[in-house]
C-alpha cells in the first residue's frame, strides 16, 4: 500500500509541476518565495518522492526527471505568456538529482543504523 501511495504521489507531483509550467502566467500559483527557490524546491521534492516511489532505480529515476526538467520547460512553447528558458530547466534539473541524492542518502543512512 505504502509503495503504491508514493507511486501515486510521485506522479501526481509531476502532473503538477508540468501544470504550474504550462498555465497562462495569469493561472500560475503564486508563492512567496523567489522563483529559481520555487522550481528547485519543487522539483527536490519530485526527485525525492520519485526516487522513494522507484527505489531499486535511482540512476534512472534521475535521468528521467532530467529530461523532464527539459522537456516540460520546453512546453512552454506551447503557451504565448509563458517564456521557456534553459536557466530554468537547469535549476528544475537540478533540484531533480537533488531529491534523487536526498532519498538514496536517506536510504544508506537507514541501512547503516540498523546494521548490529
Amino acid at each position: 500500500m505504502t509503495r503504491w501511495f508514493l507511486k501515486f504521489s510521485a506522479w501526481l507531483a509531476l502532473a503538477l509541476c508540468l501544470a504550474a509550467t504550462i498555465v497562462p502566467v495569469g493561472f500560475r500559483p503564486q508563492v512567496a518565495i523567489p522563483p529559481d527557490a520555487d522550481r528547485i524546491l519543487a522539483f527536490i521534492v519530485l526527485g525525492f518522492l520519485f526516487a522513494l516511489a522507484y527505489p531499486s532505480k535511482s540512476k534512472l529515476v534521475a535521468l528521467v526527471l532530467v529530461a523532464a526538467a527539459f522537456a516540460i520547460e520546453a512546453t512552454q512553447f506551447l503557451q504565448p505568456s509563458r517564456h521557456p528558458r534553459i536557466d530554468d530547466a537547469a535549476i528544475k534539473a537540478v533540484g531533480a538529482v537533488l531529491g534523487v541524492g536526498l532519498a538514496w542518502f536517506l536510504a544508506r543512512l537507514r541501512q547503516t543504523s540498523s546494521r548490529p
